[in-house]
């Protein structure tokens, strides 16, 4: 399972890093959603991750999130700490065994790594690279947000 989380970080990174200046309001496939947006998502999303595998209330990490911002300056670096930060906190001893608490109510490290993570990224990953309709010549046939 956390071999699939590092491919799906790995692959959301890869398709990161090759985003240009001035590609930040391209559309996703999710309607609402421009670039920017669902990299800020995804990266408040590890922020989340690492807090509540840290030991932190749902709504408390939340909040923290929420308020502060996800990209700064440099969104490679964002996501490459937030990936660091959460992949330490899945790989503790323990850690997909250890109660959460999640929105949903509260899970198991394991039940978080399987509904959210893994899948979410590999969504985002997806629709990062429609919006960039150039990265590989990747033709993706459906999409969910």
């Amino acid at each position: 399972m956390l071999g699939a989380l590092d491919t799906a970080t790995d692959e959301f990174g890869r398709r990161l890093r090759l985003l240009g200046e001035g590609r930040w309001t391209l559309p996703t496939p999710c309607s609402d959603w421009d670039l920017h947006y669902l990299v800020a998502h995804v990266i408040g999303g590890n922020r989340f991750a690492a807090h509540v595998l840290g030991g932190m209330g749902a709504m408390e990490a939340i909040d923290l999130v929420m308020s502060s911002p996800q990209l700064g300056d440099d969104a490679v670096a964002a996501w490459t700490s937030t990936c660091v930060e959460q992949a330490a906190r899945f790989n503790a001893d323990g850690a997909l065994d250890r109660p959460i608490d999640h929105p949903l109510g509260e899970i198991s490290g394991r039940q978080f790594l399987e509904f959210g993570s893994s899948t979410s990224r590999c969504t985002r990953g997806t629709s990062l690279g429609r919006s960039e309709q150039t990265i590989d010549s990747i033709q993706i046939s459906s999409m969910s947000c």
